[in-house]
């Protein structure tokens, strides 16, 4: 998408704008970013919940290997545009004070809800809970 610079702190993208510092500060010199989310699924939730009644030590260890597994598609992601690009660090919703709110309009502009099936309760947290929203700034084409 496109990213422009609007006022103190206030990035523009096509489908909303965000006031935040930080991620102003991580678009500086960005002309477009890369919109994504990604999820393991809602049968990943389904068997976490299953352990915790079962073993806490394997819920544990299925919820630690289930964000292993997002955050490594996170990197594929981000290294296929690196290939192409050069790019600013992965931001999302949540980080350097950007509120949560945000994740609406991202999971909106997406169609989230309907392609992989995420969604967000009343406090903006997604579910399925491994579920990962992120823009990545593009500096130049490599």
């Amino acid at each position: 998408v496109p990213v422009t610079f609007k006022g103190e702190n206030t990035v523009g993208l096509s489908f909303c704008e965000i006031q935040n510092e930080s991620l102003y500060k991580n678009l500086s010199g960005c002309n477009s970013a890369y919109v994504f989310a990604v999820t393991s699924g809602i049968a990943v939730d389904r068997l976490i919940m299953r352990y915790s009644k079962i073993s806490p030590a394997e819920a544990m260890v299925c919820d630690c290997l289930a964000s292993s597994a997002i955050e490594v598609w996170c990197d594929r992601i981000n290294g296929r545009i690196n290939e192409l690009y050069k790019t600013k660090p992965r931001f999302s919703p949540g980080y350097g004070g950007m509120s949560l709110e945000y994740q609406k309009d991202v999971l909106s502009f997406l169609d989230a809800e309907r392609k992989i099936g995420i969604t967000l309760n009343g406090a903006f947290m997604m579910k399925p809970m491994k579920s990962v929203t992120a823009f990545i700034g593009v500096k130049e084409i490599k």
